[in-house]
């Protein structure tokens, strides 16, 4: 079982074979239920500072930041060091602010708001992402849009899942239709030449560029 009583650990580092043995010991179960929880409450802090106003900075890279990024943030970290303090964590606003991400078989990747841009805007598409990956490859993750009051989670082996206010439904993905595929891009990068140049050899039929609730 995951150890949720642990006082946080401070910045990971260490040998990368103690971790990855202890992970061994977690379910995988436990670590998508751990990030689900962690990502719902992150939502709720969001939700809290969106309701009271906020101020919005903006970053060395020139992309904005908010008192939300950072209390989500914060509020995740915490919550994953304490429960699996051997897992490292690579956090946005913490790489942001300088610290140094080290290279490792197993690790969490946190956004603690991804799209900063639509929610300083008053928009409301934008999420709260956990993941965590194993050899390079996605293992498992939670995703929150705080807006809509939503919940996606999923692992390999695991299932994928959608929670709101009707409850809880399995969700998969669907073979191409014969017209194409449905694409959903970020409205601020919908016409970035990288996207372009993945989509040239596949058949679209639809791209959209905001959630939909």
């Amino acid at each position: 079982m995951i150890n949720t009583n642990t006082a946080p650990a401070g910045h990971d580092g260490g040998p990368k074979l103690a971790y990855a043995r202890r992970m061994s010991t977690f379910a995988d179960t436990d670590l998508l239920a751990l990030a689900a929880r962690l990502a719902n409450e992150a939502a709720e802090i969001i939700r809290t500072i969106r309701a009271r106003g906020f101020e919005t900075v903006t970053k060395t890279d020139s992309s904005p930041v908010t008192e939300a990024d950072h209390a989500a943030e914060a509020h995740i970290l915490r919550g994953l060091r304490a429960a699996t303090p051997d897992i490292p964590v690579i956090a946005e606003e913490e790489v942001a602010a300088g610290l140094q991400a080290y290279a490792t078989p197993a690790y969490w990747l946190v956004d603690p708001l991804d799209g900063t841009r639509e929610f300083a805007a008053g928009r409301d598409d934008f999420t709260v992402n956990i993941g965590l990956v194993r050899n390079g490859r996605a293992a498992l993750g939670a995703m929150a849009l705080p807006a809509y009051h939503q919940l996606y989670t999923g692992g390999v082996g695991l299932g994928a899942y959608r929670e709101d206010k009707n409850g809880v439904q399995a969700i998969h993905v669907r073979t191409a239709p014969q017209e194409g595929l449905s694409v959903l891009a970020s409205r601020h990068h919908a016409d970035d030449t990288r996207l372009a140049e993945y989509l040239n050899s596949k058949k679209i039929a639809h791209l959209a560029t905001s959630v939909q609730p």
